[in-house]
This record gives structure tokens, C-alpha cells and sequence, in this order.
């Protein structure tokens, strides 16, 4: 089943649409960047009060550039062979229901987490180019490499609850229509407790922030993790194949 994980990668990256989001996320990531620089030089101001903004742009542009990779990726990868009859095919050659879960989440992560570390390398490349230390020295701070974790398990854990939920509803078209509108919903939800914050008058900073968005998606991911061990403990390989029965 190795071999079968290549396919899907080297399936998903002939997707035109796959590379069309990745280069037009590059490209807005990359010009924010350069706005937020534009507006430091003219105001005069030091680096360190665009400290919050960038990192505020880092997490929204990031989270929502994972959301759509995992829109395109699920909906190409997991829905298309349940669709197309593929993935009955394997459990009906006595494909084992977990590896083949194991597979697909595979395949996802790493298509979804390989641009994720591009659009991180072009946020510090253009940070380095146009002198922006105050931005590069948040990489080394405690509170990023929080938030690189809490991200990790978000990312592992929101796949493996997409994929497991893909196999056993019968209309799976409806997944794709819930992950178009998640991404807008989901950035919402995650700076729902920054504004509270300052609705209180607390006053976030670029330290702050990091500890907050690793907060909440800690807690989404914990939701997600029991979610998926909910439908571990029901499914069985009748409700699977009932599911494609449409």
C-alpha cells in the first residue's frame, strides 16, 4: 500500500488546481509582507509595533492556506475514489480499513504540510531580503515553536477525523461543500478569544497572540482526536460498505 500513497501524491500534484492555490497563496502571502514593510517605512516607526500585525498575517494567511489544501486535497484524494468506486474496490480485496485510513491521511498531511513549509520559508526569506529582524528574531521565540506543535496535531488530527467521516456517510459530495465554507468559519472561530481579549482590554502581543491561537487549536484538536475515537468505536466494515450504497 507504499506504492499506493506515491499515487496519490503524484496524482494530486498533476492537479492544476493544487499548484493555483499554492502559487496565489504564495503571491498574497509574499505581497502582505512587503505592504506591512511599505508601511513601516512610512511611518518612521521601529520594527517592533509591526511585531503583532505580521504575526497575526502569518496565522490567518496559514491556517487558511491549510484549510483550502485540505479542501482540494480530501475532495481529490479521499471523496474521488469513494466516488469513483476505487475505495470499495480495496476493501473489497480485504484492504484493511485502518491502513487504508492510514494511507489517505498520509498522502493529505503530506500534501498539505509541504506547502505550509514553503509559504513559512517565503515568509523569512522575504523577512531576511528587506531587513525586517524584528520579524525573523519571533522565529526563535518559545511561543512560535508552541504553536508549530499545537499545529502539527491540528493538522494530524482534523485529516484523520475528514477521512474517517468520508467513509462512512453515504452522501460524501456534502464534505466538499462543509470544507469550501469551514476555512472562513474556522478563522473566525480561532480570533473569536483575540478580540475578546481586547474587548476586555487586554493587550495582545506578538507573544500573546502565538500563546492564544496554540490555545485554541490545542482544544480544537483534543475535539477532533475524540471525535474520531467516537466513530472508531461504532464503525465496522458494514457501515463502511453500506455507505456506498447511494
Amino acid at each position: 500500500m507504499k506504492s499506493r500513497i506515491k499515487i496519490y501524491i503524484n496524482d494530486m500534484i498533476k492537479n492544476p488546481s493544487y499548484f493555483l492555490i499554492i502559487i496565489f497563496y504564495l503571491f498574497v502571502s509574499v505581497k502582505s509582507l512587503l505592504e506591512v514593510k511599505k508601511s513601516l517605512v512610512e511611518s518612521g516607526m521601529s520594527q517592533e509595533p509591526f511585531s503583532f500585525t505580521f504575526q497575526y498575517l502569518f496565522f490567518v494567511l496559514l491556517i487558511g492556506f491549510f484549510l483550502f489544501l485540505i479542501m482540494i486535497c480530501i475532495s481529490a484524494i479521499v471523496v474521488s475514489d469513494k466516488l469513483s468506486g476505487r475505495c470499495e474496490m480495496l476493501l473489497a480485496n480485504k484492504v484493511n480499513i485502518e491502513l487504508l485510513v492510514k494511507n489517505y491521511r498520509t498522502a493529505v498531511f503530506f500534501l498539505c504540510i509541504i506547502p505550509i513549509i514553503i509559504l513559512t520559508a517565503a515568509f523569512v526569506g522575504v523577512s531576511f531580503s528587506n531587513k525586517l529582524y524584528a520579524i525573523t528574531d519571533m522565529i526563535k521565540n518559545v511561543e512560535n515553536i508552541v504553536f508549530i506543535l499545537a499545529f502539527l496535531l491540528f493538522a494530524f488530527s482534523l485529516i484523520e477525523m475528514i477521512v474517517y467521516i468520508c467513509l462512512i456517510v453515504k452522501k460524501v459530495e456534502i464534505i466538499k461543500s462543509i470544507l469550501s465554507y469551514s476555512a472562513i468559519a474556522f478563522l473566525f472561530i480561532v480570533m473569536v478569544p483575540v478580540n475578546q481579549l481586547r474587548d476586555r482590554g487586554w493587550i495582545l502581543d506578538a507573544k500573546s497572540l502565538a500563546l492564544v491561537i496554540s490555545a485554541v487549536i490545542f482544544v480544537l484538536s483534543g475535539v477532533f482526536l475524540l471525535v474520531t475515537f467516537l466513530i472508531k468505536r461504532k464503525y465496522s466494515n458494514e457501515q463502511i460498505t453500506l455507505s456506498f450504497r447511494q
